[in-house]
């Protein structure tokens, strides 16, 4: 599966598919109070109601996009710090 950040959206990712049949999903990680949102199917049937429960849920769209922010974000962390 590729992951492109929106610029334009803060926090926002498109995840292809990784089957193929479906175009893709647009995650944001932002939504739901930073539990994040998926436009996959497991997402509204098995995640969002967890999330609407109180209870953290993760469709794997979401936890990609969620370790591909981190990696980045250490990245320049790590960089930085390299440079003072």
């Amino acid at each position: 599966m590729k992951i492109t950040h929106h610029i334009e959206d803060k926090m926002c990712y498109y995840v292809s598919s990784e089957t193929g049949r479906a175009e893709g999903y647009y995650v944001d990680l932002l939504a739901n109070g930073g539990a994040g949102h998926c436009g996959c199917v497991n997402f509204g049937v098995v995640h969002f109601p967890k999330i609407k429960a109180g209870t953290r849920s993760y469709c794997k769209h979401i936890l990609l996009c969620r370790n591909y922010f981190l990696d980045s974000l250490l990245t320049h962390l790590s960089n930085k710090e390299r440079q003072h």
